[in-house]
């Protein structure tokens, strides 16, 4: 017996059809009609039914008349970026929750942050406080379209909520309070795949159909794209390594076990690795200038993080087959000269013939990956017609 082959409506056909102008429009700064047109391969008659429903709606607006050789000129068009707008939260860490607005062009318009402890589990009170004032940041005339916000730990992205988190402690209705509270629809995400959705829509990973992002916070975690979509896992655990298992580790891990990967590679073991020696630092701007001043101590810690660093990418290559590797979270700090020692680590670590073509960046995004990547999570679905 043949399987029936699914009929698209008309609603389903003209959503297609749409998509595809908006996604179109988003690849082109300013375009006319008839270039749409040429692009998506719909009748001209179409496009125009299209762009006049989308223009009603305030997705796209007209902005003059373009060039012509001969003839009427053609009305150009370009997406409204003050259509929508979106907020992401980034709860990476445990001393402070950042927040940011984006519009539709996914540029960031307002930045803002509130110290947070973790341990006193205010966060709920913390991340109000934080929207408020993200919120004065948006025009009278437009609306939020949503909150997206990323999380250290596994995220459920099916329920939207979060199963387990290093940091935060999130109750099973923590997305629907938020929802409630200020009528919008909530997003809830792991951190790292946040920030590698940025990277892909609009970074060092745009137009990367496989890549790795790796994500060194006070928590390491890995954000994996294959064929152009994240790749979750049965658990949504994917991308977990913080407590992946590596011989020559010694100290213990917060787990309660020894020889956990995110031990090294954490803000706490550099600062406590150079507190050891001649300095006492506290913070990682402290690390930083030490490390361009090139103090011995610090840069034999550093240098250390780098190999268990490229360890991983090394292995992940092998594993995955991806050659492409952008990392996020404070290692950007310590510039080109730590992405150069990493590189070269690689290349010992990956024998093979693939292993000059391992392309390793930092994150075009710096502290802001995660926020952003939290309201494109928004932003994705306002483009797709979702919302």
């Amino acid at each position: 017996m043949k399987a029936q082959r699914k009929t698209l409506s008309i609603t389903d056909i003209k959503l297609t059809n749409a998509r595809g102008v908006l996604k179109c429009l988003k690849g082109n700064e300013q375009i006319s009609r008839a270039g749409i047109s040429r692009a998506t391969g719909l009748s001209r008659p179409t496009v125009s039914v299209l762009i006049a429903e989308l223009i009603d709606k305030g997705c796209i607006i007209e902005c003059g008349d373009g060039e012509a050789h001969s003839g009427r000129k053609p009305i150009i068009l370009k997406l409204n970026r003050a259509y929508k707008y979106a907020i992401g939260l980034d709860y990476s860490s445990s001393r402070f929750i950042r927040g940011c607005v984006c519009d539709m062009a996914y540029g960031i318009i307002a930045k803002a942050e509130r110290p947070c402890d973790a341990s006193r589990g205010c966060i709920l009170e913390i991340t109000s406080g934080l929207i408020d004032e993200l919120l004065q940041h948006i025009p009278a005339e437009s609306s939020l379209a949503g909150i997206g916000i990323g999380v250290t730990g596994i995220v459920d992205t099916v329920k939207n909520r979060v199963i387990e988190s290093e940091r935060y402690d999130l109750n099973i209705n923590y997305a629907g309070y938020l929802q409630d509270r200020y009528a919008a629809p909530i997003f809830m995400e792991n951190d790292s795949n946040v920030a590698a959705v940025a990277e892909y829509a609009q970074g060092k990973a745009r137009g990367k159909e496989n890549f790795i992002y790796i994500f060194c916070s006070e928590v390491i975690g890995m954000g994996i794209f294959l064929k152009g979509s994240l790749f979750y896992g049965n658990m949504f655990n994917s991308g977990e390594i913080i407590h992946m298992a590596h011989d020559g580790i010694t100290e213990t891990c917060g787990c309660g076990n020894k020889g956990c990967l995110g031990v090294k590679l954490s803000e706490s073991n550099i600062i406590s690795q150079i507190n050891n020696g001649d300095k006492k630092v506290n913070t990682m701007r402290q690390v930083y200038n030490l490390y361009h001043n090139y103090h011995p101590q610090t840069e034999a810690a550093v240098n250390e993080a780098a190999k268990y660093l490229s360890r991983l990418i090394a292995n992940t290559s092998k594993l995955l087959g991806i050659d492409d590797f952008v990392i996020g979270g404070f290692f950007t700090g310590f510039g080109e000269r730590f992405l150069r020692a990493v590189s070269e680590y690689v290349k010992q670590e990956h024998v093979g013939f693939r292993s000059n073509a391992i392309n390793i960046q930092f994150s075009k995004f710096l502290e802001d990956g995660v926020a952003l990547g939290a309201a494109s999570l928004v932003l994705d679905k306002v483009w797709d017609l979702s919302l």
